[in-house]
C-alpha cells in the first residue's frame, strides 16, 4: 500500500502526538505539540494511505537558515518497514 505525504493540519495535531508517544515516548515527553503546529517556520508532514486520510505517519521540524531541522518523526507500528 503506498502513501501521500501532505502538509499536516491542525486535525492531525492529536494523531501525530499519539504516533510520537507510541513510537519514542521517552523522546516525545518534552515536545510541545502545539507550540510546533503553531511556529512560523515549522514544517510538519504526515503520511496518509489516502489524500486527507488519517496519519500513519509524520515528520516534524523547522527551517533553520538553509537546513531543516528534524524535532520529530514516527510511523504507526502497522506502517513500519513497509517501504
Amino acid at each position: 500500500m503506498g502513501f501521500r505525504i501532505r502538509s499536516a493540519r491542525q486535525a492531525d495535531r492529536a494523531a501525530v502526538e499519539a504516533l510520537s508517544r507510541a513510537a519514542l515516548p521517552e523522546a516525545t515527553a518534552a515536545l510541545d505539540f502545539a507550540a510546533e503546529f503553531a511556529h512560523d517556520d515549522a514544517i510538519l508532514l504526515v503520511a496518509a494511505a489516502a489524500p486527507g486520510g488519517a496519519a500513519s505517519g509524520h515528520a516534524l521540524g523547522r527551517r533553520v537558515a538553509s537546513e531543516f531541522e528534524v524535532h520529530g518523526i514516527a510511523a504507526a507500528a502497522d506502517r513500519r518497514r513497509a517501504g
